[in-house]
């Protein structure tokens, strides 16, 4: 009697101490769980707050036409114009330069826009300088008659004559979101006589594989003798290049 009193003694503590342990591994779990929907509503990529404090102004609306004048592709102008916030004080703005073969001739123009009223300066071309980044890739930097403050609204044009630049079968045309951007709409126009055979868009990332390659479709626009393509993008992505492609 008394072993079979010990045995069942033994076998409660036992269970006790299991139950225990069990539920010392459900609070364990329970911790756990909860630490993981702590990291699902987590949003660990970068905040656009900080993103734009790494730059001197944003890009509210970056507009960019590619117009080829002649059907051998010898005469061509390119008109850049963004629309911008300054991020800070500015006393020169740094852009972009465009690249690409040929001869050109570069003007660069900036207005600033009344916040309120959305009224607009008039168009004052401006002196630059242009540094030398890599083999490919050069900065303009604006000298600005009057400084900005930060907030103020202000507008870029660049205005490109280009030469010899698009006389192959195949060409392209490329947009590289430098600052943080809005939105971006990037237009190609074509004489009328010479209809592109295939035209396509691509995005990359520096020197990567490109991706999210999509057909892009002409609209022929007989009243003023032009082929027209467009490729507008919503929050494009800071640092990825987009790329149209055609075939003629």
């Amino acid at each position: 009697m008394i072993e079979k009193n010990e045995y069942t003694e033994k076998f409660r503590r036992e269970l006790q101490e299991f139950i225990l342990r069990q539920k010392s591994i459900l609070d364990r779990l329970q911790s756990v769980e909860e630490k993981l929907a702590l990291l699902e509503n987590l949003d660990v990529s970068p905040t656009k707050n900080k993103e734009k404090a790494l730059y001197d102004y944003q890009v509210n609306l970056d507009e960019r036409k590619y117009t080829i004048h002649d059907v051998k592709g010898n005469k061509a102008s390119m008109v850049s114009k963004r629309n911008c916030s300054a991020l800070r004080d500015l006393s020169e703005i740094r852009s972009r330069c465009h690249t690409g073969t040929g001869d050109r001739s570069v003007i660069y123009k900036y207005r600033t826009i009344d916040n309120d009223s959305g009224e607009s300066a008039d168009w004052e071309e401006v002196e630059f300088k242009v540094d030398k980044m890599t083999s490919v890739d050069s900065s303009a930097c604006l000298s600005l008659p009057v400084p900005l403050s930060e907030g103020e609204s202000f507008e870029i044009q660049e205005e490109i004559d280009l030469i010899n630049t698009f006389h192959s079968r195949n060409e392209w045309v490329t947009l590289v979101v430098e600052y943080p951007t809005e939105f971006f709409k990037l237009s190609l126009i074509l004489p009328f006589e010479r209809k592109p055979i295939g035209v396509r868009r691509e995005e990359s990332d520096g020197a990567s594989n490109s991706f999210n390659k999509r057909r892009l479709y002409p609209e022929f626009d007989a009243e003023n003798d032009q082929i027209v393509i467009s490729w507008e993008e919503e929050s494009p992505i800071l640092g990825r290049a987009y790329t149209m492609f055609w075939d003629w």
